[in-house]
């Protein structure tokens, strides 16, 4: 889903993640992956049930919208 180029510079750490209006139902274990250095998450417009914790507690993100 997420992938980085194989550009000496290129860094795995993902700042924003934008899949509003993805028809979501679940959170992608591919986001999860990227919470520790994500800031804004952005799942607006989706059919999501329920949030992993590892989201609801995250203290790094400066904006988080479903």
């Amino acid at each position: 889903m997420f992938k980085c180029f194989p550009i000496p510079f290129c860094s795995r750490n993902l700042e924003q993640i934008d899949k509003r209006h993805c028809n979501l139902t679940t959170v992608p274990d591919d986001i999860l992956r990227y919470t520790p250095t994500l800031e804004d998450l952005l799942l607006d417009a989706n059919q999501l049930q329920d949030l992993p914790k590892v989201i609801k507690y995250s203290l790094c993100m400066d904006s988080f919208f479903i």
